[in-house]
């Protein structure tokens, strides 16, 4: 009878690293949306807070808020 071993070397393995990788992948792009969309929600927040004058000053609309905050002015 064969025993299964999850010893050190294991962990080594391609097959280990290649699960690994893709775990740390997944991960890092799930806490780059989460800080996209807290970075989104603050800017929200900061352009609703101002007045419609200002934000006429600086050439947004107070219906663009949310699509500014995304993806820029020039979009």
């Amino acid at each position: 009878m064969s025993h299964t071993s999850t010893s050190f070397a294991d962990a080594a393995s391609p097959a280990y690293s290649a699960g690994s990788n893709k775990t740390a992948h997944l991960l890092a792009r799930a806490w780059a949306w989460v800080a996209e969309q807290r970075r989104v929600n603050r800017t929200v927040a900061t352009l609703s807070n101002l007045s419609d004058a200002t934000l006429r000053d600086i050439g947004i609309e107070r219906g663009d808020i949310e699509r500014v905050a995304r993806h820029g002015r020039g979009a």
